[in-house]
């Protein structure tokens, strides 16, 4: 049996437009309790920390703390696993599954398999860092909607004056992708108000991770023993855990080109530890605070070597969210198909045609016309 022990620094729930804290991270460690006593009882002893536990975002404080840091991030090494996020990239992608998905699910394999999913988010970030007139309104009313399922601020995002003045036509588009199909998206949120538990939960980020997390973990076979500090999301939808207790069959999910573990074997429920007298939940604790700190703080000297520790112990998961920007690149071949399509079904929805019909046609068309299209735009 393998025990894991979680915890995450940087959670503001569904408020994900937090500019004071943009990162979220989740992480976790897989140690015998002795083992991480002895960790974090040797960590305040050579330190000379004091108080009654060490927590991530007190310990990158000061000098001694952020050492500590260092030194424990190295000791756990590769029995660590952690989830960051940019949270306004996350809100970005949020969009797409509440605003394009329910529009496109009858056919939704195939957008998610040329990654329209990734170019929407991408090219959506790109304007709000950039700053890009209506691009923070649009995310913020969206946000606001989804947080308090009240829709009177779908409609407002969707309403027409929104639409005056200076704005990008992939905004615009974005908008009028929006309005035109307002009725279904609207229903497919108006299901979200009787769901207690994911419906409350809709846009934060911990049910996410700790399922990626524990994918990791449970990809050996081992059965889980897992013990989180408290929290309101996971606690709300932990019935989803519970389906995971005892269970040996191996599913995957296909997504992004790879295969995914679906299942692992839970031991017994998720437990909610106290972390005062949860040394493996400390340690958690003090990854994500480290994670979170060097994420927003690039030029500290800490997070530079934190960040490399992590790397070197592959401590990063790979379901972390991030983006190289690489989708918003129109000028490659997925950026071209992937900007074409968005205009097709810009299209198809003004004149009211059926957005499927031969669309794997057209998709095949603008692939063989990149070329041509490369060549006089380098001409």
């Amino acid at each position: 049996m393998r025990r894991v022990y979680c915890d995450e620094s940087g959670y503001t729930g569904n408020n994900l437009y937090s500019k004071d804290q943009p990162h979220f991270v989740y992480a976790s460690v897989s140690l015998e309790p002795e083992e991480a006593k002895e960790l974090i009882e040797k960590a305040s002893d050579v330190y000379r920390l004091s108080g009654e536990e060490l927590k991530g975002k007190r310990i990158t404080k000061h000098k001694k703390g952020k050492a500590a840091a260092l030194w424990l991030i190295e000791q756990i090494g590769r029995s660590s696993s952690a989830i960051c996020s940019d949270k306004m990239y996350a809100l970005s992608g949020k969009l797409y599954e509440y605003i394009f998905e329910p529009v496109l699910a009858r056919q939704s394999s195939i957008f998610y398999g040329i990654e329209f999913h990734r170019f929407i988010a991408d090219v959506l970030y790109v304007h709000l860092i950039t700053k890009q007139t209506h691009a923070e309104e649009l995310l913020s009313n969206f946000e606001l909607s989804m947080r308090k399922k009240d829709f009177q601020h779908i409609d407002e995002l969707f309403s027409p004056p929104i639409m005056q003045g200076q704005m990008s036509d992939f905004i615009r588009d974005i908008m009028t992708f929006a309005v035109c199909h307002r009725d279904k998206i609207v229903e497919e949120l108006e299901g979200l108000r009787g769901n207690i538990g994911a419906g409350t939960w809709v846009l934060e980020l911990s049910m996410t991770a700790l399922h990626g997390i524990l994918a990791k973990w449970g990809e050996d076979g081992e059965q889980l023993d897992v013990y989180c500090d408290s929290s309101k999301p996971l606690a709300a939808q932990s019935s989803f855990f519970d389906m995971m207790i005892g269970r040996q069959d191996r599913q995957y999910i296909s997504f992004g080109g790879k295969k995914h573990l679906y299942t692992y074997n839970l031991y017994q429920k998720v437990q909610f530890a106290d972390s005062v007298v949860t040394p493996g939940i400390q340690l958690a604790d003090i990854l994500a605070g480290s994670l979170a700190f060097s994420l927003k703080n690039r030029d500290d000297l800490f997070s530079e070597q934190c960040l490399n520790l992590c790397v070197q112990n592959e401590i990063i998961h790979p379901h972390s969210i991030f983006t190289t920007l690489e989708y918003a690149d129109i000028t490659s071949r997925a950026g071209f198909v992937n900007a074409m399509l968005l205009k097709e079904l810009m299209r198809r929805t003004l004149v009211k045609e059926d957005l499927f019909v031969d669309i794997v046609d057209f998709i095949r068309a603008m692939h063989y016309q990149y070329p041509e299209w490369r060549r006089k735009l380098s001409t």
